[in-house]
């Protein structure tokens, strides 16, 4: 049967599988799906055969469920091969003539265990039964596929499947893999058949499903397929734009509701299959104007996560809409953003940089949307966003807004749960449309309906700032266009919005510029530090790799993986979180921030290595500027790790990365939460070197350096005082300073301990610029009083 592009290309990309296999070891490399051994998309050169196969499996987590009658088909499973020379692609197998076997083996293949699987081939038709608990169903064509040796770089096989009974909960994939000849013998070690792949696990229903695997690229692939296998049309993706009723504070994701009414649009007259989660819950038929709308049954109190297909008459299946998240609580339940008192430095504004958006906004270009995460379009207006365009480039992010969509009056709000009586700081940046001025666009600042500051910006970004005060309930922020302006479509600039408690005594100025050579303390300078944007969906229960995500990007011939609520792990922030070691490349990542010269950081993020291994595999490098500041061996807990780090005054770069020897096995720690925060003007330590103490674990970290000083702190059990000694001071100028020769801290506690390494660090720093400290393992006793003691030599 005819399928689209985007359905096989779906199943070929890390991260689409429908669900995962029952009896599989999570550390096998195709536990997850999509698995392409490097080097082998094609054969080897003395090679001469191939063989596409099938393997079927309970689906896990799925309701138990057993009907000893219910079978799965398999239809028109067909091979091809890509020939070098010509670009030919060739047909070398086919279900037809060649008929289908296979066996019920062990679900981990341990031994190659297994029993007789019983295959009732009828045409380009086969049948068997579902696979039985603690087996799988591993199925191939009855004769390899040839060719001439040295001509072949790639293969292609498809299958269509189905099973007989709606209510078994199974999953399939395919591959391929190469043999040596036609009737070569299989030897353990795979010397006489390397695989050449598999594809995503896909969950079967009582409709017939196309299944496709290629081991090229996806790019050669598309540019190349094999001809007359794809509907030409291709269906666009669907999308879930809201739910209602959205009870208590609207835009929040959060009812009361116990059924909810999805809506959404798909292409028209496409059939639109609902999903919470990884369950099908139920269809929709798209309207002429591909309108749709779906009422879900009762839902748990719990989060859902909703996301569409859409298939067209044709058959051609789109790919999954991005999640619509709908939190349900009872009636009188706080939400889960702001407790009554809010802390100070935390950004109450969602998606305050525009960048999540419901499709993307490549750079370049610009789009339109009634609303975006966070974020509502007033009535009768639009939220028209820009990427890197007409000159322009975010202050935060890719991403940011143009104030006049077209003849209407624009604006657009976003209602936030507020402390009564607290006083909040509203920031964001702006600046007028190159070649116009505050005439065309002047902004109006409203806070629950009332206008609190008119801003006429500059040509160039800068940043303003106002207060507000919380009523305790829902407040709503408003940007418009001034009233007398919204008929040309040309608008001002804005990013970067920002709503945070004020902190007691502190009046900010009403301007501040970028460029300005401080940062303000508590400003996070990270994108997507907690990595909950990203470029599809991860959704619970799920993984994906990426080569970039908002903010961060890959190293070279690394990936991303992102976890979501995988593995018995949630996140330390928010949703997603990161695993550091994807496939057998050196993974890592990084992210580019403005500076200020001489400005110190706080750098600080969690981790925790990965269940079940230690730091042996999960060890963490921390990279400043291309210099290692730090090597994090994680415990097997989520722990906050904090140290500091100096801006250079242009663009300071980030990594993170693994240890140079654990790179081959896909088992890497786990990260979340980063932050980069301006250190405040009184310098305290913010090393967790106590906490790492007790959690038995140890850190070793460094500044950038010229002439490296090096220190133990060693604290014994029940210590009373800290002491370290350090090797002797000297400065590559002709005159030498006298030797460091001991900091002590007496009542050893946490605060002691950052004292001394404070004191050391800024000793050293006046001198040379330079410090190595290192914690053994120990645990000591936490003391009611601290008191200094510097022995320092006098120069």
């Amino acid at each position: 049967m005819a399928t689209s592009m985007s359905e096989i290309i779906k199943q070929n990309t890390v991260g689409f599988s429908d669900g995962y296999p029952v009896g599989v070891p999570e550390s096998y490399s195709w536990y997850q799906g999509l698995y392409k051994p490097v080097g082998y998309n094609g054969p080897p050169g003395d090679f001469t055969s191939v063989l596409g196969w099938g393997q079927v499996y309970q689906k896990a987590g799925a309701p138990a469920y057993s009907n000893a009658n219910a079978k799965v088909e398999v239809a028109n499973a067909r091979t091809w091969v890509h020939l070098k020379a010509t670009g030919d692609w060739v047909l070398v197998q086919d279900q037809g003539p060649m008929k289908l076997e296979g066996g019920h083996f062990v679900t981990d293949f341990a031994g190659n265990a297994g029993s007789t699987m019983n295959v009732a081939n009828s045409g380009s038709t086969a049948q068997f039964a579902a696979p039985p608990n603690g087996y799988n169903d591993h199925f191939w064509l009855g004769s390899r596929g040839e060719y001439a040796p040295g001509t072949v770089d790639a293969v292609y096989v498809q299958m269509d499947m189905r099973v007989t009974d709606p209510n078994v909960s199974l999953v399939a994939n395919i591959g391929a893999d190469w043999w040596r000849t036609p009737s070569a013998p299989y030897v353990d070690g795979f010397s006489n058949n390397p695989g050449a792949g598999m594809g995503n696990w896909v969950e079967l229903s009582t409709d017939w499903s196309t299944l496709g695997f290629y081991s090229s690229s996806t790019a050669v692939f598309q540019a190349d397929p094999p001809p007359g296998l794809f509907d030409a049309g291709a269906i666009a993706t669907p999308k879930v734009l809201s739910f209602s009723p959205d009870s208590d504070t609207v835009g929040d994701g959060i009812t009361t509701a116990t059924v909810v009414k999805l809506e959404g649009s798909a292409q028209a007259g496409s059939t639109v299959t609902v999903f919470d989660g990884t369950n099908k819950i139920g269809t929709a038929t798209a309207n002429s104007s591909g309108a749709w709308s779906f009422q879900t049954g009762e839902l748990s109190k719990s989060t859902h996560s909703f996301t569409v297909t859409a298939k067209d008459a044709a058959g051609n299946v789109s790919a999954k809409s991005q999640a619509l998240n709908v939190t349900v609580q009872a009636a009188g339940t706080p939400g889960p953003v702001n407790p009554p008192t809010t802390p100070t430095g935390d950004n109450l504004v969602v998606n305050g940089s525009f960048e999540t958006t419901p499709t993307a906004v490549n750079s370049g270009s610009w789009g339109a949307f009634n609303n975006i995460q966070g974020w509502t379009a007033i009535t009768g207006g639009t939220i028209e966003l820009w990427n890197n365009l007409n000159g322009v480039k975010a202050t935060n992010g890719s991403n940011f807004g143009e104030l006049d969509y077209l003849g209407a009056r624009d604006g657009f709000y976003q209602d936030i749960k507020t402390a009564k009586g607290q006083t909040y700081d509203l920031s964001f940046d702006a600046r007028s449309r190159p070649g116009f001025t505050s005439s065309t666009t002047t902004i109006e600042v409203l806070w629950n309906g009332s206008v609190v500051a008119t801003v006429p910006p500059g040509a160039d970004w800068q940043g303003y700032q106002f207060k507000v005060v919380g009523t305790g309930g829902a407040d709503r922020l408003t940007f418009r266009e001034a009233a007398n302006q919204g008929a040309d479509g040309l608008g001002a600039l804005y990013d970067n919005v920002r709503l945070v408690a004020a902190k007691t005594g502190t009046t900010p100025p009403p301007v501040t510029t970028p460029e300005q050579p401080t940062t303000p303390v508590a400003t996070n300078l990270l994108v997507n530090g907690s990595f909950e944007n990203t470029p599809s969906a991860v959704d619970s229960g799920r993984w994906a790799g990426f080569s970039s995500i908002p903010g961060w990007t890959a190293l070279t011939g690394g990936t991303i993986e992102l976890w979501n609520n995988l593995n018995g792990v949630k996140a330390s922030d928010g949703a997603k979180f990161g695993e550091l070691d994807y496939l057998g490349a050196r993974d890592g990542f990084y992210q580019d921030v403005k500076t200020a010269k001489g400005q110190s950081y706080d750098l600080s993020f969690d981790a925790r290595s990965r269940p079940g291994f230690t730091s042996s595999t999960t060890t963490m490098e921390v990279l400043w500027n291309g210099e290692v500041v730090a090597t994090v061996p994680p415990g097997a807990d989520w722990q906050n790790y904090q140290f500091k780090v100096v801006g250079t005054g242009g663009s300071d770069r980030l990594t993170f990365r693994e240890a140079a020897n654990q790179g081959a096995d896909g088992l890497g720690a786990l990260y979340d939460n980063v932050s980069l925060v301006a250190s405040s003007s009184t310098a305290s330590a913010t090393q967790t070197f106590a906490t790492q103490s007790v959690a038995t674990s140890s850190v070793t970290t460094s500044a950038l350096a010229t002439q490296p000083v090096t220190s133990s702190i060693n604290v014994a059990p029940q210590a009373a005082s800290i002491t370290t000694t350090s090797s002797a001071l000297t400065e590559t100028s002709p005159a030498t300073r006298p030797s460091l020769t001991q900091v002590t801290a007496s009542s050893a506690g946490v605060a002691s301990i950052d004292r001394a390494i404070d004191l050391m660090s800024q000793y050293s720093a006046s001198r040379v610029g330079a410090l190595s400290v290192s914690t053994s393992t120990s645990s000591y006793r936490p003391a009611p009083s601290l008191t200094d003691a510097l022995v320092l030599p006098q120069v």
